[in-house]
């Protein structure tokens, strides 16, 4: 990539490249020039402006930039993190304007690989686990503010997106660990609002006949495959709101009874395979 091949004299010598931002905030004239960039684009299922998401990027991370070797590059990558993934600005443009290092961070936050969708998560995962503990706390404010989002609108996409996140998590291990736990509690209840509508449909059936299925083995089965996607530090605490949610619906004693014991059967099941 044309970013990479960037040499030392311009890491070292931006201050004096012609249209450097000379402000004294970095940061405030990113947020300006990612307005200006972003200013007709929409978020995809709210229609709100795309700008939102960038100010919860920025917040998010700003708690804890204190801790990085410059708050305001962080948040200045962190507002125009998305600038060249969706408008297309040029990596020279981000180098002209704001230096190297935000040029670097945005660059290792945009996916631009190429391949099917398993090719280029994967591809990005890797850029990512090799990245600066600061950009991976950019990355991580980005998932912590897209996840609900996803979760409410696209439930049924929501199923790939939160696996892929789940990946992704695992392989940022330089981020800051408050916003780790942050990420992986929030991918782990709305995990659990994705997959209690999935259960729902099981045991509300309306645009499928379950009656030639023994209901119980189909929701150990279902519990069981739901609980192998998480990771393994999750899993007791994902089974546990699965029982919950399952367990204190407003249904018949006799359902509730069934599924108690689709819900032993499935805990046995995944134990003895481990």
């Amino acid at each position: 990539m044309q970013w990479e091949a960037t040499t030392q004299s311009q890491k070292t010598d931006t201050k004096n490249i012609k249209g450097l931002s000379m402000s004294n905030n970095l940061a405030l004239d990113a947020m300006q020039f990612a307005r200006k960039i972003h200013a007709e684009q929409r978020r995809k299922y709210t229609n709100n402006p795309y700008t939102d998401h960038l100010a919860e990027v920025a917040g998010i991370v700003a708690t804890v930039s204190g801790l990085h070797p410059s708050a305001q590059v962080t948040l200045a990558v962190a507002w125009l993190h998305d600038t060249v993934e969706d408008q297309g600005v040029s990596d020279q443009t981000l180098l002209n304007r704001f230096g190297y290092e935000v040029m670097r961070g945005v660059m290792l936050l945009s996916d631009l690989e190429t391949g099917n969708r398993v090719q280029r998560k994967e591809a990005s995962r890797n850029r990512l686990s090799g990245a600066p503990g600061w950009v991976q706390d950019i990355k991580v404010a980005d998932l912590i503010s897209n996840i609900s989002s996803i979760v409410m609108h696209d439930p049924k996409f929501a199923v790939v997106y939160l696996e892929e996140k789940r990946l992704l998590l695992d392989v940022l291990t330089a981020a800051n660990p408050a916003l780790l736990s942050i990420a992986r509690t929030k991918l782990l209840m709305n995990s659990q609002k994705v997959y209690g509508k999935i259960i729902a449909e099981i045991k509300y059936p309306r645009t499928v006949d379950y009656s030639f299925v023994n209901r119980e083995s189909l929701i150990a089965s279902f519990l069981n495959e739901t609980i192998r996607r998480f990771h393994a530090d999750d899993r007791e605490e994902l089974f546990m709101l699965l029982k919950n949610r399952l367990t204190h619906s407003d249904i018949s004693d006799d359902d509730r009874a069934m599924l108690d014991r689709a819900y032993d059967r499935a805990r046995r099941e995944f134990v003895d395979e481990e």
